[in-house]
């Protein structure tokens, strides 16, 4: 049985609006925007994987990867990882990053071809904000911030 919504405001109450810190430029796959990430081997060097970039904040990025290149990767909320880069493949077009970032959230479920995630950069100081600023204003100052 489904619980029922105890007043009116909560059908039309906007989920997740308040939880944002920052503007985020949400991007089309044929933006073409992808992340180099690694992820800890408990054996061995990192594991190396491309995420498309779906959205961009200076507090962090959602991200898909596509199911058949995880190569046997497991991600759950909590777990540290590097992006190493933010990458424009057809503007050939790379921004290095050398941060740590945190999964907040992920969704993986049969029915899609990508398992999504959402992470929070740290620390998120004055350089690496610089850094995404540039980015942005140099190759996307043509989308509007949601």
């Amino acid at each position: 049985m489904l619980a029922s919504p105890s007043t009116s405001e909560d059908l039309v109450k906007p989920v997740g609006a308040e939880r944002r810190r920052y503007p985020r430029l949400v991007f089309a796959p044929m933006d073409g925007v992808t992340a180099g990430l690694e992820f800890a081997a408990p054996n061995g060097p990192p594991m190396a994987v491309q995420a498309m970039v779906m959205n961009l904040s200076r507090g962090g990025l959602g991200m898909g990867i596509p199911r058949d290149e995880m190569g046997g990767l497991q991600l759950a909320e909590g777990d540290f990882f590097r992006v190493a880069e933010l990458r424009i493949a057809y503007r050939q077009v790379n921004l290095s990053l050398d941060t740590e970032a945190e999964i907040r959230w992920y969704l993986d479920a049969d029915y899609l071809n990508h398992v999504c995630f959402g992470c929070a950069f740290h620390p998120t100081g004055e350089k690496l904000t610089e850094k995404l600023r540039g980015f942005i204003e140099s190759h996307f100052s043509h989308l509007t911030l949601a």
